[in-house]
């Protein structure tokens, strides 16, 4: 069972480079969308518009997502870190299942960097970020120094949503009737008056519902990884290691 949220992503353009930038879609999943910087909005020279594949109105992809990417092909991009799902491997793996080559990226380790980045020339040619809530474009710090960056970016693409953000899990190991258990245990707290306060203070999260899913959920997720041949095993002990 689990909770989520959006992780969505954007490729957008400015002035002479493409920069990987965060639109947040309003739904229980992730998405990740690609755009660019409105031709209209810099008094320098573009390089030949994108073409979009995203209707910003209804919120609908039109076209095909190998043209949308492929149109990135050869560009540096800015990542966050190599440890990052939503903000390294599914737009390695998206960009690998699209055969879109990519020059070694920069990390910045900052999402609203990424966002700077559009109107900076010469770090990378593009970047990838992620808001919980709200446009990153729109951050307060964003909106006080580039006020700008919601009206010069278009999106180009976006895909479904795919990335879980949290999830309680449970160890194959531990005994089924066990696990059913822990679930209708948890599936039972939202009828408590403080049960959903009490599991958003734990996890310093805002959860306001809980949903039973199977493992076949992360198949879409698998897909996208599957070219970039994780050792996801070796991974998720790794990071359970330095928690």
């Amino acid at each position: 069972f689990e909770f989520i949220s959006p992780f969505p992503f954007v490729v957008s353009l400015s002035n002479h480079s493409l920069y990987l930038c965060n639109k947040l879609s309003f739904s229980s999943y992730s998405s990740s969308s690609f755009c660019v910087v409105s031709p209209e909005s810099k008094a320098t020279p573009l390089p030949p518009a994108l073409t979009t594949y995203f209707d910003e109105e209804t919120g609908q992809i039109m076209g095909n997502v190998i043209d949308a990417l492929q149109q990135f092909a050869g560009t540096r991009p800015c990542f966050l870190n190599a440890d990052s799902l939503p903000g390294y491997y599914v737009p390695q793996g998206l960009l690998a299942q699209t055969s879109t080559p990519i020059l070694d990226p920069v990390f910045v380790y900052d999402y609203s960097a990424i966002i700077r980045a559009l109107y900076i020339e010469g770090i990378c040619d593009f970047g990838v970020t992620y808001a919980l809530v709200g446009d990153p474009r729109l951050a307060g710090d964003i909106l006080q120094d580039i006020p700008e960056a919601q009206d010069v970016v278009e999106i180009i693409w976006q895909t479904e949503g795919v990335i879980p953000n949290i999830s309680l899990s449970a160890s194959p190991e531990l005994p089924l009737y066990l696990q059913v258990q822990l679930q209708e245990a948890f599936l039972d707290l939202p009828d408590l008056p403080d049960g959903l306060a009490l599991v958003s203070s734990a996890l310093n999260f805002d959860v306001e519902a809980f949903k039973t899913i199977t493992d076949g959920f992360y198949n879409p997720l698998r897909g996208i990884l599957a070219p970039l041949e994780l050792d996801l095993q070796s991974m998720t002990t790794q990071t359970q290691a330095t928690q």
